[in-house]
């Protein structure tokens, strides 16, 4: 599969160094540090670990500051921040997903690069 990453310039012109030194690739190098990501654990933290946390809790907070001490390992909302008009007809979660995915496939079209 084929995935494009915006990485700073700088670290990309390293990483480019030392593979060419190594003469590995750098797809390789990506690779192997995600197997070992992934082998690891993914990191300290798991979607069990995030609160869901309901729009109104959320109002509560006043300002940004007050959120991240109430949620500093971050927070999944469980319904829509700017509640629907009363009898507004509701879309089914499957026209949302696949309109998301029509997006994400809209905006790897425009940035894909011709070979």
């Amino acid at each position: 599969m084929k995935a494009t990453i915006d990485i700073p310039d700088d670290l990309y012109r390293r990483v480019k160094a030392r593979t060419a030194e190594e003469g590995r690739r750098i797809r390789e190098v990506a690779a192997d540090l995600f197997q070992k990501w992934l082998d690891e654990g993914g990191g300290s933290q798991t979607t069990a670990e995030i609160p869901v946390v309901t729009p109104a809790q959320l109002r509560r907070h006043r300002d940004v500051q007050s959120l991240r001490m109430a949620y500093p390992q971050g927070y999944r909302l469980s319904g829509p921040l700017i509640p629907a008009k009363k009898g507004a007809p509701q879309i089914p979660a499957a026209a949302v997903e696949q309109a998301l995915e029509e997006m994400d496939q809209e905006e790897l079209a425009a940035h894909a690069r011709p070979r």
